[in-house]
């Protein structure tokens, strides 16, 4: 076998790296336009991890109404206070954002494409405002990456906002076609995540081939945009 290990991984990834996935997490990270990227296996893990490694007690996250069940489980198991702002409703969460001047930092936490009723969020409408009352966007991309943006790496993309998102969930198991999720942004955030986010220090590692199915995934994206762009043709109808 390629990677010495069979189909198993025998540990977490702290106590022994495989060249596999820090390879692919730089290709995805290439692909997001990010500065690095984390794999997890699962993107329920992914979640919990950024939203009980990042928000803390004193901290206040503004979580939308539609939100994916990870999503809720992640922001009920934080530290930091929770707000439930109307679903997509931009004027409400701006209301919401000025009138909150105690919090020590607030968290965004949205979904780009939202998985129950397949509409999109108002990403850079979010950005904006975000970027106005010093907020951090999160943003769970599970439904958009392999679809939307002319490189394919989701709704961040599509609407201009990279540079804006605090850190991005991107789900391999959806139109990637195969398993786990992607935490992507800065590189401090990622090094917090690996030294921090118990989802990810105390789960066994994903079995290496996994790896290698990921970056063919990534080539088939970029390769056969054709494929994306029917995917996009056949949802509108």
């Amino acid at each position: 076998f390629k990677y010495g290990s069979g189909t198993g991984s025998n540990f977490s990834r702290l106590r022994g790296e495989r060249t596999g996935f820090a390879h692919v997490e730089r290709n995805f990270a290439h692909f997001k336009g990010a500065e690095r990227s984390l794999y997890f296996s699962s993107g329920y893990l992914a979640n919990l991890a950024v939203l009980t490694t990042f928000p803390e007690s004193g901290d206040v996250m503004f979580s939308d109404a539609s939100n994916h069940a990870s999503l809720i489980d992640g922001v009920r198991l934080s530290r930091a206070r929770r707000v439930i702002f109307p679903h997509n409703d931009v004027a409400a969460l701006e209301k919401l954002l000025r009138g909150e001047t105690g919090a020590a930092r607030k968290f965004v936490v949205v979904e780009s494409l939202f998985s129950m009723d397949g509409d999109a969020a108002p990403l850079a409408e979010y950005a904006a405002l975000c970027r106005e009352t010093g907020s951090a966007l999160i943003v769970d991309e599970a439904h958009a990456v392999g679809i939307y943006g002319a490189a394919g790496s989701g709704l961040m993309e599509a609407r201009g906002i990279a540079d804006d998102v605090f850190v991005s969930v991107n789900t391999a198991g959806k139109a990637m076609g195969v398993s786990g999720a992607f935490v992507a942004g800065s590189s401090d955030a990622i090094e917090a995540l690996i030294q921090e986010a118990r989802p990810f220090i105390f789960s066994t590692a994903p079995p290496p081939a996994v790896a290698a199915a990921l970056d063919a995934s990534l080539e088939v994206i970029a390769a056969e945009p054709e494929r994306r762009m029917r995917l996009v043709a056949l949802s509108r109808y």
